[in-house]
């Protein structure tokens, strides 16, 4: 055999003993948790308002909350557990600097979310998720990790996996007919709610708990700068 031969020979080996390229991580902080299954990230700030971006988790499903009405469609009902989900994942992530890694694009980015800014100590987001039972592993997953993980929450009986469905749908009041009977009925009492929309700095969309009923909030005596939208319904960054 030749040295180039041999040379040839070596090659294919030593490129089947090269290790895998190590996993390419953005960092951003978690802005906004659309459901239990994808957040919105937010960048650095550059020369302006930071980039935003939505990842999903890949490999996992989550169960779908409830949307409100449109002029051209009705509510949606929360699939069970969906609000339980969507609230485990917003105390865990939101405001806190996180790392994510994309796995595959289709309409929306897929991948891996970890909590914490170090990959070797930083927390599986979507491993939390399946260990709660508040999300499913795909059919196709690979990922054997996941794939325990969820064995173990099916033989606790854990979230999805127990029973009890009809007491983890939230029953939404989406429309408030009368707004100074709301605020009679609460009396002038401070009233627990969850923001689910920042419009502006004095305009918040709002859930008051534990009631579910949902509510557009400006702050009485103040005024902030509005935020003018582009032709995409976003935020645009030059208004």
């Amino acid at each position: 055999m030749s040295a180039q031969e041999n040379q040839t020979e070596r090659a294919p080996a030593a490129a089947e003993r090269a290790p895998p390229a190590p996993k390419q991580y953005f960092k951003g902080v978690v802005k906004q948790v659309m459901d239990g299954g994808a957040v919105v990230i937010r960048g650095p700030p550059r020369n302006g308002p930071p980039a935003e971006r939505i990842l999903a988790l890949t490999n996992i499903d989550a169960p779908r909350l409830a949307r409100r009405p449109t002029p051209s469609n009705p509510a949606t009902e929360d699939e069970p557990f969906a609000w339980e989900a969507r609230e485990y994942l917003r105390k865990m992530v939101v405001g806190k600097p996180v790392l994510g890694h994309v796995v595959h694009t289709a309409n929306r980015e897929y991948g891996v979310l970890l909590l914490g800014e170090d990959p070797e100590t930083a927390v599986n987001v979507a491993l939390k998720l399946v260990e709660e039972g508040l999300a499913k592993v795909r059919d196709n997953c690979q990922d054997k990790t996941l794939q325990e993980a969820q064995e173990v929450a099916k033989n606790n009986k854990v979230g999805l996996h127990g029973e009890g469905y009809a007491d983890h749908v939230r029953k939404i009041t989406w429309e408030v007919e009368n707004a100074r009977s709301l605020v009679d009925k609460f009396a002038g009492k401070p009233v627990s709610a969850i923001v689910e929309h920042v419009r502006d700095g004095t305009t918040l969309r709002l859930f008051l708990i534990p009631d579910m009923i949902h509510v557009t909030l400006m702050m009485s005596g103040v005024r902030s700068p509005g935020t003018r939208l582009g032709p995409e319904g976003r935020p645009d960054p030059a208004q």
